[in-house]
C-alpha cells in the first residue's frame, strides 16, 4: 500500500512558498488526483525505491478510505468522530511512508481492512515481464504469486 501522494514545497525568490495542500479538498482536489496517480503507477515517488501499480478503482476506493476515515492534519481531526488521537493523520502516514512502510500499521485496525477490502474488490493490472497475480481464491494471500497446480492422471 505503497500509492503514496508526492507534495512538494516550492521556494521563492527571497520568500518560501508553501503550496502544500491544507486539506482532502484543497488546491481543487490535487491530493486525490496526485494519490491516484502515484497508486497506479502513472506518476512514480522520485523518493520511492518501488512502484505500485494497482488499478484506478483500488486507488480510488483506498483514497476515499482515507478521506472518510483518517485526518487530513491534525486541525482535521475533530471531523472523524472517534479517529484515536495517538494514530497519525494522512499528512503523517504519507511522509513517514517514505521512510518506513511498516507504518501503514499504525492505522486503526478498521482503516487498515478497509485498505484491504479495496484491495480485493479488483486484482492488480498486468505489468511487462512480471508474474501475474491472483486473488485469493485457493486459500493464498490476494496479490501473492502462486504456483500453478498439476495433478497427474
Amino acid at each position: 500500500m505503497t500509492g503514496l501522494v508526492a507534495l512538494a514545497l516550492a521556494g521563492g525568490a527571497g520568500c518560501k512558498v508553501d503550496n502544500t495542500p491544507k486539506s482532502y479538498d484543497g488546491d481543487n482536489g490535487i491530493v486525490g488526483r496526485n494519490y491516484v496517480a502515484t497508486c497506479t503507477g502513472q506518476a512514480p515517488v522520485a523518493a520511492s525505491t518501488t512502484t505500485s501499480l494497482l488499478v484506478e478503482s483500488t486507488c480510488t476506493c483506498q483514497f476515499d478510505v482515507f478521506k472518510a476515515d483518517v485526518p487530513y492534519n491534525d486541525g482535521d481531526r475533530p471531523r472523524v468522530a472517534g479517529y484515536p488521537e495517538d494514530k497519525p493523520t494522512f499528512e503523517t502516514i504519507e511522509n513517514d511512508l517514505r521512510k518506513d512502510p511498516s507504518k501503514i500499521n499504525e492505522l486503526p485496525a478498521p482503516v487498515r481492512q478497509k485498505l484491504e477490502a479495496c484491495q480485493t474488490q479488483s486484482q492488480v493490472g498486468p505489468v511487462a515481464g512480471a508474474a501475474s497475480t491472483t486473488r485469493a481464491t485457493n486459500g493464498s494471500v490476494p496479490g501473492t504469486t502462486t504456483a500453478p497446480t498439476t495433478t497427474t492422471p
